[in-house]
């Protein structure tokens, strides 16, 4: 690992501590000489390996309590901001997305979710993904807590929040969306066990909403 490219990765590691955090079954290893001698003797990179205005892909050099050295790749968010799930209400009705989501080349159902913007509160970010993908003012805005999409792989996690709205106005297609449903609640379960949502952020949002707002009204 050149010197520069280490002090980028170091850089990484102290603007997300949290995220480089020792663990009783794991650390990670810091030293450059060590994390040299590791890419030479086994043929690969550590460190930050690619970087888009979206995400870095992250590889670490990590050993267990044994002392046995093995990497680990993770995938950061780009901005620091949290990621949204938004479970959206119109009419007493779940809104739900059809929307071509290009990672499983497939269509999808799902909630309205994105990107966080660092600058903004998570209620912030949650208008503003509502206003960009269903056209509407998000009203009466409440978190509901986290969730993690992929703990293996991805180090961020969503925050969930539920709204509503009065209406929904698709004017064009957005970020891959053809089409914006309003879905009963036993509709909307009906199509899980029909096997027609798969989308996880949007199962484990929706159980987050349910368990809360149990024998409550949906909002």
């Amino acid at each position: 690992m050149n010197k520069e490219k280490y002090i980028k990765y170091i850089k990484l590691m102290e603007e997300r501590p949290t995220l480089y955090k020792d663990s009783q079954s794991i650390r990670i290893e810091k030293n450059i000489d060590i994390i040299n001698n590791y890419e030479k003797e086994h043929g690969v990179e550590i460190g930050i390996i690619y970087k888009s205005k979206y995400h870095l892909l992250v590889v670490d050099l990590i050993y267990d309590k044994n002392n046995r050295y093995y990497t680990y790749e993770r995938i950061f968010p780009f901005a620091i901001g949290k990621a949204i799930v938004a479970v959206v209400m119109c009419d007493e009705k779940y809104v739900l997305l059809w929307q071509y989501r290009y990672p499983i080349c497939d269509y999808q159902y799902a909630f309205v979710r994105g990107f966080g913007e660092a600058m903004l509160s998570g209620e912030d970010n949650c208008a503003k993904e509502v206003l960009e993908e269903v056209g509407a003012q998000a009203k009466n805005i409440t978190y509901l807590g986290e969730v993690y999409a992929d703990s293996g792989l991805c180090v961020n996690s969503a925050s969930v929040y539920l709204c509503n709205v009065e209406n929904i106005n698709l004017q064009d297609e957005h970020e891959g969306i053809q089409q914006i449903h309003l879905v009963s609640k036993d509709k909307l379960e009906e199509m899980i066990i029909d096997k027609k949502i798969t989308d996880g952020f949007t199962l484990s949002a929706l159980k987050l909403h349910q368990s809360i707002y149990a024998g409550k009204t949906l909002l």
